[in-house]
């Protein structure tokens, strides 16, 4: 855990961050490798129900299914647990998406999105500081949202 000194100098306050006990005492504020995580969650969940037509329904369906792909996506312990929070992160199972948007000559071979977001497919278990980042089920946006906004779409 991170401690915090407060000291009051004069009329003003100063804040001054102690540091970490351990590297894995720190929760980070970065919230880059969650996002991208999150998404990767997404596409392989999307690449699932095209390929199969129906969603995974648990997350050894998931993880099989990401080792037979050309390019293999490895679910692993380390993978699964979000750097920000330091917990592992939560994937929802059986789904119903929206309808994906028509697929264009251009648009090669990943997932077709639809162009609304869903409910919320995974995230993270705390987040911090009242808001975590979700990836939407049916657009693959990832994005944080505070408690109130992912309260509403955890809604199926």
């Amino acid at each position: 855990m991170l401690g915090i000194a407060v000291a009051i100098v004069g009329v003003g306050v100063v804040v001054l961050a102690m540091k970490p006990k351990s590297n894995t005492d720190a929760v980070t504020l970065d919230g880059t490798a969650v996002q991208a995580r999150l998404g990767s969650v997404g596409n392989l969940y999307a690449m699932y129900l095209e390929s199969r037509g129906t969603s995974p329904a648990t997350l050894e369906d998931l993880v099989v299914f990401g080792r037979k792909l050309k390019d293999p996506i490895i679910f692993n312990e380390e993978f699964l647990t979000l750097p920000r929070d330091k917990q592992r992160m939560v994937i929802r199972f059986s789904l119903k998406l929206p309808a994906p948007r028509p697929r264009n000559a251009s648009d090669g071979d990943g997932p077709i999105f639809s162009t609304y977001d869903g409910p919320i497919l995974a995230h993270e278990q705390t987040g911090i500081h009242g808001r975590r980042f979700v990836v939407f089920a049916g657009s693959n946006r990832v994005t944080e949202v505070d408690d109130v906004t992912f309260q509403k779409n955890l809604q199926p």
